[in-house]
C-alpha cells in the first residue's frame, strides 16, 4: 500500500491572509487535529507564508489556526502603520479632480517611497516565531520570494536536501522563520525589501546578501511548488485562495495609461492572474476527488479585496466571506477530512 501524500497550499493576499486561516480553522475542528498533523508538506506565499510558517512552529497545538485568524485581526494596525507625517501627502479632492488617473485620498509619498515601514511586522513576527529556524519546521515548508539582486525566484525550504543552486532559481534553508517570512511578504510598494545574508556560493553571482520581495509576484498561488518540491505522487492536495477579486480596469481607461498610471494596478493583476493559472495547471495533473481548490468570487465595491483594508468593519466582513466559503464547501471540506484523517491507498 502505497502512504498517501497530503499537501497544502495558501495564497498571499495581505490581511485577505484572514479567509484560509478561517478555513482551515474549520478543518482543525471537524477533524480534531493540528494542522501540522493532516498534512506532509506545506507551501505558502506572503500572507501565505505567515501563516504557514505559524502552523508548524515546534510546540503548534490543535487551535493554531484559529489563533492566526485573531493574529490577524489583532496586530493590523501594527502591520500596517504609517507615520503621521506620511500623512500630509494625502491628495486632496480638489488637486484629484485635475488628476484624472488619481483619485482623491491617494497618498503621494507612496510615488516614492514604500507605503509602510517594516519594523511593525518583524516586530509582530518576531514575537510570534521565536528565533525559530527552517530546518525546525515541523513539516516540510516551501515558501517563494524573488531576488531584485540575482533577478530569479528563491525558495525557502526546510529540508537541506532540498535546496539547489540554479541560474534560474535558488532554494535554501538557511534562514530563520523571521527572514522567510518577512522575504515572502514584502510587497513591493507597500513594504521594502528584505535584506539578508546569502550563505550559498555559486559560479553564477558573487552576491553576498539577498534583496528579496513578495514571492507572489512569481507565484502568488504557490501550489505548485508543494506539487513539484516535495517529490512522490500527491494524493490529496488543499489549496486556499484568499478571494478572486473582480474590481474593473475598463477599455477606455487604460489604453490610455503610461508607466505611471499601470504600475499599481499591474501589481494587482499579477497577483489576481497568476493563481487562477495556477489552478488551471492543478486541474490538468489531478482530478478534483484528489485536489480542493477553496476561493470565492470578493465583491468589489465593499473594499474587502483591498490587500491593506484594516478598518474594523473590512476585518469582520474577511472572517464572515470566509466562513461563507466553508459553508459553500462544507461537504468537500467533510471529505477531504477523512481522506486526510485516513491516509488511505493512493489511487
Amino acid at each position: 500500500m502505497e502512504e498517501l501524500v497530503r499537501l497544502l497550499s495558501i495564497d498571499g493576499g495581505g490581511i485577505r491572509g484572514i479567509v484560509p486561516a478561517v478555513v482551515l480553522a474549520h478543518l482543525e475542528e471537524i477533524t480534531g487535529k493540528a494542522v501540522h498533523e493532516l498534512f506532509d508538506a506545506v507551501a505558502g506565499t506572503s500572507s501565505g507564508a505567515i501563516t504557514a510558517l505559524a502552523l508548524v512552529k515546534p510546540g503548534v497545538k490543535r487551535g493554531r489556526a484559529a489563533e492566526r485568524v485573531e493574529l490577524y485581526k489583532k496586530h493590523a494596525k501594527q502591520v500596517f502603520s504609517e507615520n503621521w507625517q506620511d500623512r500630509v501627502g494625502v491628495l486632496p479632492r480638489w488637486a484629484s479632480h485635475y488628476l484624472f488617473d488619481i483619485p482623491h485620498g491617494f497618498d503621494v509619498n507612496d510615488l516614492w517611497k514604500p507605503r509602510y515601514a517594516a519594523a511593525g511586522r518583524r516586530t509582530m513576527l518576531d514575537g510570534l516565531y521565536k528565533g525559530t529556524q527552517l530546518p525546525d519546521a515541523l513539516l516540510p515548508v516551501y515558501l517563494p520570494a524573488y531576488d531584485t539582486q540575482l533577478r530569479c525566484p528563491v525558495v525557502f525550504v526546510s529540508r537541506s536536501h532540498d535546496e539547489e543552486i540554479d541560474s534560474y532559481f535558488e532554494t535554501t534553508s538557511a534562514a530563520s522563520f523571521l527572514d522567510a517570512a518577512m522575504a515572502s511578504s514584502a510587497a513591493p510598494s507597500y513594504f521594502p525589501p528584505h535584506i539578508m545574508p546569502r550563505a550559498l556560493n555559486d559560479a553564477f553571482t558573487t552576491q553576498s546578501s539577498y534583496c528579496l520581495i513578495d514571492g507572489g509576484i512569481i507565484a502568488n498561488n504557490p501550489v505548485s511548488l508543494a506539487h513539484s518540491f516535495y517529490g512522490g505522487n500527491p494524493g490529496v492536495i488543499l489549496s486556499l485562495g484568499t478571494g478572486s477579486t473582480m474590481s474593473p480596469y475598463p477599455a477606455e481607461q487604460v489604453q490610455s495609461w503610461g508607466l505611471a498610471s499601470w504600475a499599481g494596478p499591474l501589481l494587482k493583476m499579477v497577483l489576481d492572474g497568476q493563481p487562477e493559472t495556477a489552478h488551471l495547471a492543478m486541474l490538468g495533473v489531478m482530478s478534483t476527488r484528489t485536489y480542493v481548490r477553496i476561493q470565492g468570487l470578493l465583491d468589489p465595491d465593499s473594499g474587502i479585496e483591498v490587500l491593506d483594508n484594516i478598518d474594523l468593519g473590512n476585518l469582520a466582513r474577511l472572517e464572515a466571506f470566509g466562513h461563507r466559503l466553508v459553508d459553500k464547501n462544507r461537504d468537500r471540506l467533510a471529505q477531504l477530512a477523512q481522506v486526510l484523517l485516513r491516509k488511505s491507498e493512493v489511487g
